[in-house]
């Protein structure tokens, strides 16, 4: 919390917007490496997909 706020007083409001949407892209990959989820297909669709919704908020 206290990293967001820094971040949206003194940087480009935004691209914090838009950087909130890896939010859900990191959190699945750090359950991979922790061994509680199985990489499997879904989970580069659901990053595509994430990034595609990324780029068309920036626009």
């Amino acid at each position: 919390m206290v990293a967001w706020d820094k971040a949206l007083r003194f940087g480009q409001a935004s691209l914090v917007g838009s950087l909130a949407y890896g939010v859900p892209i990191l959190a699945a990959l750090l359950l991979v490496l922790a061994g509680v989820s199985v990489f499997d297909w879904r989970l580069p669709t659901a990053a595509l997909l994430v990034a595609v919704g990324c780029l068309k908020a920036s626009r």
